[in-house]
This record gives structure tokens, C-alpha cells and sequence, in this order.
């Protein structure tokens, strides 16, 4: 035989037989399903058996529809690559810094829609309107729980308080001056839904004329947070106790927060 050619198979049976020693890897593409939001990551299930002292490394090939990718060669494929009904493959392929061991290979079909949970709004690989695309019961249209620490109507804002909890927790509990009869501070009744709202909300302040008690949008421009606040005397015309007077040191900043963020939030009536 031919010196050069016997020096070619024995190269090649040794390269086998290397190969037989790192065989057993098994790969997997996660999330499985995929998503559109969430990056692509090649994860090792079953590692190949190497000695301790083998310094065990991994290449990666990854194909779109059976399109090379030659700019990804590492474990990963952000999200913002993908496509919606694109198959995602990878090839792994082990190397101890002398020889390469047996490819795995894995694949996963993206879906057709970015919108992940079903809910009729999309996540960030859509138009982005549902700020939690895994959950269907978060969404622009979900009431919010004010007690779950979750922002459940995707409006940026975390137990925001709607006005039937500041009535009921705040204005029923604290505000007693005001109900049932005007108050000092010539509000109307506050003891009912209705009327404590429509008391409040682009309703001028006696006391501060140039505000209203709630001004929709604008906390500072709201002559109620500076009574809550403590700050009505840097308003003209502002006079008076900090209210509720009959909570001493006044609301928390939890509460005075939650009051401004449903004022920011346009003060609706929910």
C-alpha cells in the first residue's frame, strides 16, 4: 500500500476512533415551544463523559430553513432574530482541545403569532402591548388587582389604587369631617361613591381657586395632594390642617403615592 495513502486511514480510523470517546451528546433548543420574546438558547441535556483534566468545549452552527447562519456561533439567538413560523436548528459539536467528538443537533419551530398567551395582545416581538406575554391574565384589558404586586392592565403602574379603593380605604376611613354634611372645607358629602367623586375631580378649590382638588393627569397641580402632602402653603391661598387631621403624621407615603398615581393615571371613576 501506498505510504501516504496508509497515513490518511490511519489518521482517519484514529480521528473515529476519537471521535467514539466524546460520543453521547445531547442538545436541546429552549423555550420549547419557541417564543418570538424570548432568546434562543442551545442547552447540553446529556453532556459527553471526559476526564476531569479534558478542557471540554462546544461549537455552534446554527441554520434558519436550512439557511447557514454564519455570524451565530455561540449558545444563543436573540429573540429579536426570529421570525414568526421560521425553524431554528443548531449543531453542537464537542472539542477537548485535541480531537472533535460526535455532533447533536436539535431544532424548534417558531409560532405563527407573537402573541404568545392568547390574549389578543402582543408581547415585545409584536406591537408590544401586553407587557407580560406568558400570562393571559395580564393584558390592556385586565382589571387590576391592587393586592398581587403585579401590573395586571400593562399601564406601567404596580396595585395602582382605583378610586373605589381610595374611596373606600382612604376617604370612608380618614375623611370624616366631610360626611354626610359640607366640611370646613366646603366639600361636598364624601360618603358616597358618587358624591365624593364628583366633589373632588375638576371641581375648583375653595381654598386655592386657581386649582382644582383633583386636576386629571397633573398630581402637582392638585390642591388634594398638597392637602395630603403637607405642602398647601406653598399654594396661594392654601391654609389650613394637613389632611386626613384625624391620622396622625398624615398618610403614608404608600398611600399618598397610590392617590398620585391614579391622579397621573387621568383620576377615573373605576
Amino acid at each position: 500500500m501506498n505510504r501516504s495513502i496508509s497515513l490518511v486511514l490511519t489518521a482517519a480510523l484514529l480521528f473515529v476512533a476519537g471521535c467514539a470517546d466524546l460520543a453521547g451528546l445531547e442538545v436541546s433548543i429552549q423555550p420549547e415551544p419557541g417564543r418570538l420574546d424570548v432568546d434562543l438558547v442551545a442547552t447540553v441535556t446529556t453532556p459527553v463523559e471526559v476526564t476531569e483534566e479534558d478542557g471540554l468545549e462546544y461549537g455552534y452552527e446554527w441554520r434558519v430553513d436550512g439557511v447557514l447562519q454564519d455570524d451565530l456561533t455561540t449558545a444563543t439567538v436573540p429573540w429579536d432574530r426570529t421570525s414568526p413560523d421560521e425553524l431554528w436548528a443548531v449543531k453542537v459539536v464537542p472539542w477537548d482541545g485535541s480531537r472533535y467528538g460526535t455532533a447533536a443537533k436539535a431544532e424548534v419551530l417558531m409560532p405563527s403569532s407573537p402573541d404568545h398567551d392568547g390574549d389578543g395582545f402582543e408581547g415585545p416581538a409584536g406591537d408590544g402591548t401586553d407587557c407580560d406575554d406568558a400570562d393571559a391574565d395580564v393584558s390592556p384589558d385586565a382589571d387590576e388587582d391592587d393586592s398581587n404586586g403585579i401590573d395586571d392592565d400593562c399601564d406601567d403602574a404596580i396595585d395602582e389604587f382605583t378610586f373605589t379603593r381610595i374611596h373606600t380605604d382612604i376617604i370612608q376611613l380618614g375623611c370624616s369631617c366631610h360626611a354626610p354634611i359640607n366640611g370646613p372645607a366646603l366639600l361636598g358629602n364624601l360618603a358616597t361613591y358618587d358624591g365624593a367623586y364628583d366633589a373632588l375631580v375638576d371641581v375648583v378649590a375653595h381654598q386655592a381657586p386657581s386649582m382644582d382638588l383633583v386636576e386629571p393627569y397633573d398630581p402637582d397641580f392638585s390642591y388634594l395632594m398638597h392637602k395630603l402632602d403637607g405642602t398647601h402653603f406653598d399654594v396661594p391661598g392654601g391654609h389650613g390642617s394637613q389632611m386626613p387631621p384625624d391620622v396622625p403624621g398624615g398618610l403614608s407615603d404608600e398611600l399618598k403615592d397610590g392617590i398620585r398615581a391614579w391622579i397621573w393615571s387621568g383620576a377615573p371613576k373605576d
